[in-house]
């Protein structure tokens, strides 16, 4: 059997489909969290461990300002630990006879627990529209990035609250 040895080129076309596919990530993530067509792939939540000896209990709270809309969440206490990808689905419908323009908002309790997770796909900072009737479910992803504490956890009780707004269109005046 001959001496056989990988050549340079195969080397170097492996190395630059990595880097392709690690540059590609990014962009692919981001058109999954606007069509809301596909999951996103997170390749850094692969490699770090999870905390298994601290379980974090999350409430997820939903909450409507907009008259004939209905919004709750699937499971309104969710757990999760450090670096463990999470996915909360909400419910949202509309009961009128008019189409909803609405953006929804994140907000958390304690306050600084926002900064703790990273939002890997997230309902706020979209606009969404529902026709009359219309029902939609939404996800949520996100990973608690840091450790916290045993008493931040027990002490706190920590909540990721979800609010309605109505979009209203602002109109220029010259």
């Amino acid at each position: 059997m001959p001496n056989q040895t990988i050549r340079p080129s195969i080397i170097i076309k492996i190395i630059l489909a990595i880097i392709l596919i690690i540059f590609a990530i990014k962009p692919y993530n981001i058109f999954c969290n606007l069509t809301e067509k596909c999951d996103g792939f997170y390749p850094k939540y692969f490699f770090k461990k999870t905390s298994l000896n601290e379980e974090i209990k999350i409430n997820l709270l939903a909450t409507n300002y907009i008259e004939n809309l209905n919004f709750s969440t699937k499971n309104p206490v969710i757990y999760t630990a450090t670096n463990r990808i999470t996915e909360a689905e909400f419910i949202i419908q509309n009961t009128g006879t008019k189409s909803v323009n609405f953006t929804i908002e994140l907000s958390s309790t304690p306050q600084d627990f926002s900064q703790k997770i990273d939002l890997l796909q997230c309902l706020c900072s979209k606009e969404y529209k529902l026709k009359p009737g219309e029902e939609k479910k939404l996800k949520m992803k996100f990973a608690v990035k840091e450790h916290l504490d045993h008493n931040y956890i027990k002490t706190n009780n920590i909540t990721l609250k979800f609010t309605t707004r109505k979009n209203i269109k602002t109109v220029r005046l010259n």
